[in-house]
Protein backbone atom coordinates (compact mmCIF):
# COMPACT_ATOMS: atom_id res chain seq x y z
CA UNK A 1 0.00 0.00 0.00
CA UNK A 2 2.98 2.28 0.61
CA UNK A 3 4.04 1.84 -2.72
CA UNK A 4 0.77 2.19 -4.16
CA UNK A 5 0.75 5.67 -2.18
CA UNK A 6 3.94 6.49 -3.22
CA UNK A 7 2.98 5.79 -7.11
CA UNK A 8 -0.20 7.87 -6.87
CA UNK A 9 1.97 10.79 -5.11
CA UNK A 10 4.68 10.49 -7.31
CA UNK A 11 1.96 10.47 -10.28
CA UNK A 12 0.22 13.42 -9.25
CA UNK A 13 3.66 15.15 -8.46
CA UNK A 14 4.44 14.40 -11.71
CA UNK A 15 0.82 15.60 -12.75
CA UNK A 16 1.26 18.91 -11.54
CA UNK A 17 4.97 19.23 -12.51
CA UNK A 18 3.22 18.85 -16.01
CA UNK A 19 0.58 21.38 -14.88
CA UNK A 20 3.12 23.83 -13.28
CA UNK A 21 4.86 23.99 -16.62
CA UNK A 22 2.53 24.61 -18.54
CA UNK A 23 1.38 27.29 -16.49
CA UNK A 24 5.05 29.11 -16.63
CA UNK A 25 5.04 28.02 -20.74
CA UNK A 26 1.73 30.24 -20.49
CA UNK A 27 3.35 33.05 -18.11
CA UNK A 28 6.24 33.00 -20.41
CA UNK A 29 4.13 33.26 -23.75
CA UNK A 30 1.98 36.15 -21.77
CA UNK A 31 5.65 37.82 -20.81
CA UNK A 32 6.65 37.95 -24.00
CA UNK A 33 3.34 39.24 -25.73
CA UNK A 34 3.57 41.62 -22.95
CA UNK A 35 7.80 42.98 -23.62
CA UNK A 36 6.49 42.98 -27.99
CA UNK A 37 3.82 44.96 -26.93
CA UNK A 38 6.07 47.21 -24.79
CA UNK A 39 8.62 47.27 -27.32
CA UNK A 40 5.78 48.01 -29.95
CA UNK A 41 4.34 50.82 -27.89
CA UNK A 42 7.82 52.55 -27.31
CA UNK A 43 8.56 52.36 -31.03
CA UNK A 44 5.47 54.12 -31.68
CA UNK A 45 5.93 56.45 -28.66
CA UNK A 46 9.37 57.72 -30.25
CA UNK A 47 7.78 57.87 -33.72
CA UNK A 48 5.28 60.63 -31.85
CA UNK A 49 8.08 62.10 -30.05
CA UNK A 50 9.95 62.76 -33.26
CA UNK A 51 6.56 64.38 -34.98
CA UNK A 52 6.02 66.34 -31.96
CA UNK A 53 9.57 67.69 -32.19
CA UNK A 54 9.23 68.25 -35.77
CA UNK A 55 5.90 70.32 -34.80
CA UNK A 56 8.25 71.96 -32.34
CA UNK A 57 10.86 73.05 -35.21
CA UNK A 58 7.78 74.18 -37.46
CA UNK A 59 6.59 75.94 -34.74
CA UNK A 60 9.42 78.08 -33.74
CA UNK A 61 10.02 78.86 -37.69
CA UNK A 62 6.30 80.27 -37.91
CA UNK A 63 7.46 82.59 -34.90
CA UNK A 64 10.45 83.59 -35.99
CA UNK A 65 8.78 84.03 -39.29
CA UNK A 66 5.96 86.32 -37.51
CA UNK A 67 8.84 88.37 -35.84
CA UNK A 68 10.22 89.08 -38.94
CA UNK A 69 7.08 90.15 -40.19
CA UNK A 70 6.17 92.41 -37.41
CA UNK A 71 10.02 93.92 -38.00
CA UNK A 72 9.23 94.74 -41.49
CA UNK A 73 5.72 95.97 -40.98
CA UNK A 74 7.33 98.67 -38.24
CA UNK A 75 9.82 99.50 -40.86
CA UNK A 76 6.95 100.48 -43.46
CA UNK A 77 5.00 101.87 -40.75
CA UNK A 78 8.03 104.35 -40.23
CA UNK A 79 8.55 104.80 -43.70
CA UNK A 80 4.59 105.53 -44.40
CA UNK A 81 4.97 108.12 -41.40
CA UNK A 82 8.32 109.70 -42.66
CA UNK A 83 6.34 110.16 -46.08
CA UNK A 84 3.17 111.65 -44.27
CA UNK A 85 5.13 114.14 -43.00
CA UNK A 86 7.28 114.97 -45.97
CA UNK A 87 4.12 115.60 -47.94
CA UNK A 88 2.68 117.56 -45.26
CA UNK A 89 6.00 119.29 -45.55
CA UNK A 90 5.11 119.30 -48.95
CA UNK A 91 1.67 120.72 -48.93
CA UNK A 92 2.70 123.63 -46.76
CA UNK A 93 5.53 124.58 -49.20
CA UNK A 94 3.08 124.81 -52.13
CA UNK A 95 0.68 126.99 -49.99
CA UNK A 96 3.47 129.30 -49.50
CA UNK A 97 4.55 129.31 -52.81
CA UNK A 98 0.89 129.94 -54.00
CA UNK A 99 0.57 132.45 -51.91
CA UNK A 100 3.55 134.50 -52.57
CA UNK A 101 2.58 134.20 -56.30
CA UNK A 102 -0.30 135.68 -55.37
CA UNK A 103 1.34 138.76 -53.94
CA UNK A 104 3.41 138.83 -56.64
CA UNK A 105 0.65 138.96 -59.25
CA UNK A 106 -0.79 141.79 -57.21
CA UNK A 107 2.20 143.13 -56.94
CA UNK A 108 2.46 143.24 -60.80
CA UNK A 109 -1.15 144.73 -60.74
CA UNK A 110 -0.34 147.60 -58.89
CA UNK A 111 2.83 148.48 -60.84
CA UNK A 112 1.45 148.12 -63.65
CA UNK A 113 -1.50 150.43 -62.62
CA UNK A 114 0.94 152.90 -61.68
CA UNK A 115 2.75 152.55 -64.94
CA UNK A 116 -0.10 153.48 -66.34
CA UNK A 117 -0.87 156.40 -64.74
CA UNK A 118 2.69 157.68 -64.70
CA UNK A 119 2.36 157.21 -68.48
CA UNK A 120 -0.86 159.27 -68.46
CA UNK A 121 0.81 161.12 -66.21
CA UNK A 122 3.75 161.80 -68.83
CA UNK A 123 1.35 162.89 -71.44
CA UNK A 124 -0.27 165.39 -69.60
CA UNK A 125 2.72 166.98 -68.79
CA UNK A 126 4.07 166.63 -72.49
CA UNK A 127 0.67 168.20 -73.72
CA UNK A 128 1.24 171.15 -70.94
CA UNK A 129 4.95 171.66 -72.05
CA UNK A 130 4.00 171.57 -76.13
CA UNK A 131 1.90 174.53 -75.32
CA UNK A 132 4.93 177.18 -73.76
CA UNK A 133 7.19 176.37 -76.78
CA UNK A 134 9.04 179.16 -77.02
Amino acid sequence: MVADEVRKLAERTAQSTQETLGILGQMQGSTRQAVEGMALAVREVEVEVERAQRAGNSIEQIRQGAGQMVGTMEEISGAVREQSTASTSISQRIEQIAQMVERNSESARSTAEAVSRMSGMGRDIAKTLSAYRV
